[in-house]
């Protein structure tokens, strides 16, 4: 799997390694992440961990289904394990 150009322009390098490893079996997650990326960085939000940690977690109580529900949350935790806090 090509890793999303959004998630490769991420500082920390961790999460682009994890899903360009991960092949198709995390697809819906990684287009995720590089959705969330990308509206962050259009609306100027600095593109951190923390960041990225709040618009899922944001995302997750706007959740419209069980399925997108367990996308996000396979996301958010792929990131919290992934990446180390932001300094």
């Amino acid at each position: 799997m090509q890793t999303q150009p959004i998630i490769a322009s991420l500082s920390d390098k961790t999460l682009e390694n994890f899903f360009s490893r991960s092949g198709e079996a995390m697809a819906e997650e990684a287009k995720l992440l590089g959705d969330v990326a990308q509206e962050m960085l259009a609306v100027g939000m600095p593109l951190t961990n923390k960041n990225l940690i709040i618009c899922l977690i944001k995302s997750l109580d706007c959740a419209e289904g069980v399925v997108q529900a367990d996308i996000i949350r396979k996301t958010l935790e792929i990131v919290v394990s992934h990446t180390s806090d932001d300094f």
